[in-house]
């Protein structure tokens, strides 16, 4: 396993990463020595791969593994985990792994939000799938507020 570190005026942050040899991380990258903010909010973007939206997959030679599960991005996680702990049940695990085999981060943001919602046709098409685990009683998970921090944390850090 290797260890990217980014270093910022008072703080360091490290990402452990599975495949050290990806070539995301043999290039070079500028950072901003006149602010203390790294900006890495389009994961298309420089500084991306620290997005949660960033994709680990064959092509940029990254997996992100968590209790034995492969996950595509760090969103699809802790959306995905809104919906266990304590009160889990069968109904919330399968609605956890859907978001978890979501095909993309923001899908997995919307079925983690549980908003219905019009606009794009593939938007509209998850209205069904939220309804329908919402019926079931899948929900938040009631102490989502007090973890949702370390939760973030033990998949960033």
């Amino acid at each position: 396993h290797g260890t990217q570190s980014v270093m910022k005026r008072k703080s360091i942050a490290t990402i452990s990463i599975v495949c050290e040899n990806s070539p995301v991380f043999k290039q070079k990258k500028k950072v901003n020595k006149n602010t203390d903010v790294n900006y890495f909010y389009d994961e298309k973007a420089e500084n991306g791969l620290f997005s949660n939206f960033y994709e680990c997959s064959e092509k940029n030679s990254l997996k992100l593994i968590i209790n034995g599960k492969s996950w595509k991005t760090v969103e699809h996680f802790f959306q995905a985990s809104k919906f266990l702990g304590s009160n889990e049940t069968p109904k919330s695990r399968e609605y956890s792994e859907l978001i978890r085999n979501a095909s993309t981060a923001n899908i997995a943001k919307i079925l983690g939000g549980q908003k219905l919602g019009g606009g794009y046709p593939w938007r509209t098409k998850l209205n069904p799938v939220i309804t329908e685990f919402l019926n079931y009683h899948v929900t938040l998970r009631p102490d989502w507020d007090s973890v949702k921090e370390m939760i973030m944390k033990e998949v960033i850090v």
